[in-house]
């Protein structure tokens, strides 16, 4: 807490300040506005209270009066001869909030206000931490008496037909991820659960540990679902005890460099970025490979609000708050480094521009590596633990999503002044872009009116370095809209990779066999999955490694009589050999589930997708003059998504991550065991 006598109100080098600021005195009103510029609304809408004691309640009135000093949500005011107590009063009916420790004297005459505020606040302080010490214990003297076994015989219950209860903690700060957790708890709710989100009680507190620990003391969840944050980075807010799944919805710096050991009942959800230290940690059964559930509920194709209807009927939208570019992103980054490092970063930066303008040329991936390598060995940071996945997700990929997204906006915005179309963007900071700004229209909230800009728009634009793998792709088929996407030929690369597989792993009998190899040969046109992958092949750039089975002539192999030996009769000019040793696997991994296969949810990725300009224009054009091809390409694509990456799908899974794990027998203690 800071001297009470302080006359001036300046940032602390703790952030004490954001459990509030507390004024002792009116005697200079100006330093309300002081407070309030030292400690502006922060970007994601946290603000700081401040409350306002004045023992003289005419002063208070005057000022409430000539308008010095307006109440509000942030700003409190307590003022007569008993404004201390009634403070203090409201601030101890609040137990799940931190009390204030920034208090400011207005003038020497309230330095007696603030040292009363000051020794209550230090025992409701004093209060807080008995409280969450008390909170905790009891949780720890819960779990030591119940064991493992508790949670063996929760479960099969869960599996004979009880309700589970799950606690979804999710933030009031983030309009994503808090409509993504009530989803979520939609979800578990419709399937028969008890489920629940816990978040901060309003923009001005932060969330703490009681708010965390009285939630789980009262409710005694079966497993505690938590959006991008393992137990192990709030261990002061969930106890060991109850099963933790870490929610992976962003790439955030901190799943890269947090490397602490998970418990047997620690798991992963959503997005699993297998090279960063936290994951490494965790054994496959602890896994849930699910980066984009969608809700149904939420997106559907049933009518919009009609009085909103005409602020988002266009023919190209485009929803993202990623209107910073891509020079203000990286001199915004370079700018937290020493100046002497900053030419390698610039020399970083004109590679990723060459990379965003070669991207419809085929697959970048190698080119972003080698770009990667040089900034690390350039920054000297080759011995500094993750330090690839950190510069790889919080500053190359960046860049290049900028320049892809605006190269995008701009090739929109050139097509609809050459066909006459409307173009609206969506989002936070549109309005000041250098070259886009006369195509923003503001803000757009989750739920129906995103579903009415999808379901109004001609086409909806969706572009990530990664591909398809995003939420609003599906949400706006779902709603009935129809949404192209920038191509990435690794994603599709990977779907041709999982297609050849997938034929492999039906050992199917093959048809013919090359003399003197032994090696199996298949006619195209016996096999339709066959003939449909190389169809697919046939319409992709190669990438820079070659595919990654063996072919000869290109796709179609043309063997003479003498070196093939017909199983069957069959055509020689349409067989096709497949390299099926069971040691040789290009991307060393099993096939991913269904749920990490979007591109399959688009039926032909080709056909919805674009590259250039003109692939862009020609897709745009087609959606906006057939209608009922994109009422029809939107309706396939929708059932699809909703048999593979439903939140329903997300919520039943995520209980059988859990419960196949927690059912199983463990050999040691769970407390003192790590994996």
């Amino acid at each position: 807490m800071t001297d009470a006598s302080a006359q001036t109100a300046t940032p602390e080098s703790t952030d004490h300040h954001k459990y509030g600021v507390v004024i002792a005195g009116l005697d200079r009103p100006e330093m309300i506005n002081e407070v309030l510029d030292t400690y502006p609304v922060g970007p994601t809408g946290f603000s700081v209270r401040l409350f306002i004691l004045e023992p003289d309640q005419a002063t208070a009135q005057a000022a409430i009066a000539s308008g010095q000093v307006t109440e509000s949500s942030r700003v409190r005011i307590y003022s007569g001869e008993h404004c201390v107590t009634a403070f203090l009063e409201d601030c101890s009916n609040r137990p799940d909030c931190i009390p204030p420790r920034h208090l400011i004297a207005s003038g020497q005459a309230r330095i007696s206000t603030a040292q009363a505020a000051a020794a209550g606040l230090n025992e409701l302080t004093k209060a807080y931490e008995a409280e969450t010490l008390e909170l905790g214990n009891r949780l720890e003297e819960r779990w030591a008496d119940r064991g493992f076994s508790h949670w063996q015989s929760r479960f099969a219950q869960i599996r004979a037909g009880e309700k589970a209860r799950v606690l979804v903690i999710t933030s009031r700060f983030s309009t994503f991820i808090r409509h993504t957790a009530q989803d979520l708890v939609h979800s578990f709710t419709t399937l028969g659960h008890d489920a629940r989100t816990l978040m901060e009680p309003d923009t001005h507190t932060p969330v703490c540990p009681t708010l965390s620990l009285r939630a789980i003391d009262d409710f005694d969840p079966d497993f505690i679902v938590v959006i991008n944050y393992p137990r192990s980075m709030r261990a002061e807010m969930f106890p060991d005890g109850w099963a933790h799944v870490c929610w992976v919805q962003d790439a955030m710096q901190h799943l890269f460099t947090n490397s602490s050991k998970p418990t047997q009942m620690d798991f992963v959800a959503g997005h699993i970025f297998h090279d960063t230290s936290m994951v490494a940690g965790y054994p496959a059964e602890s896994l849930l490979p699910f980066p984009v559930p969608i809700s149904e509920t939420k997106f559907h194709p049933g009518p919009t609000d009609e009085t909103h209807r005409e602020q988002f009927a266009c023919d190209i939208a485009y929803v993202s708050h990623q209107s910073e570019t891509a020079d203000s992103f990286h001199n915004r980054i370079i700018s937290q480094f020493p100046a002497g490092q900053h030419a390698d970063f610039v020399r970083c930066r004109a590679e990723l521009e060459t990379i965003a303008d070669s991207w419809h040329a085929g697959s970048q991936h190698d080119e972003i590596n080698q770009s990667l390598e040089t900034l690390i060995r350039g920054l000297g940071k080759s011995e500094q633990p993750n330090i690839r996945s950190i510069l790889l997700t919080q500053y190359i990929n960046p860049i290049i999503e900028r320049l892809l997204r605006h190269e995008t906006l701009e090739w929109a915005a050139k097509i609809a002044e050459k066909h006459g179309l409307t173009l609206k963007i969506f989002g936070n900071g549109w309005d000041a872009h250098p070259s886009l700004s006369q195509y923003a229209h503001g803000s757009v909230e989750h739920g129906d009116d995103l579903r009415n800009s999808y379901q109004n728009a001609g086409v909806h634009l969706h572009v990530s370095m990664s591909g398809i793998g995003h939420q609003r792709v599906f949400e706006c088929m779902l709603s009935g809209g129809l949404a192209l996407s920038r191509r990435s030929w690794n994603e599709l690369h990977i779907q041709d990779w999982i297609q050849i597989n997938e034929f492999i792993d039906r050992k199917l009998p093959h048809d013919a066999s090359i003399l003197g190899w032994n090696e199996p040969v298949y006619a195209i046109e016996n096999h339709p999955q066959l003939r449909d992958a190389m169809e697919y092949r046939s319409r992709l750039i190669p990438p820079p490694t070659g595919w990654d089975h063996q072919y000869f002539e290109r796709i179609y192999a043309e063997f003479g009589t003498d070196n093939v030996h017909p199983i069957k009769e069959v055509p020689l000019t349409v067989y096709t050999h497949i390299q099926t040793d069971p040691n040789f696997n290009y991307y060393k991994a099993p096939l991913p589930s269904k749920a990490l296969r979007p591109v399959e949810i688009l039926g032909d990725p080709l056909e919805l997708t674009f590259s250039t300009k003109q692939d862009l224009e020609d897709r745009i054009l087609h959606a906006i003059n057939d209608r009922a091809w994109r009422s029809q390409i939107s309706n396939e694509v929708a059932q699809r998504a909703r048999d593979q990456i439903s939140m329903d799908q997300f919520a039943t899974s995520l209980l059988d991550l859990v419960a196949n794990k927690l059912s199983a027998p463990i050999s040691k203690p769970v407390m003192e065991s790590t994996i």
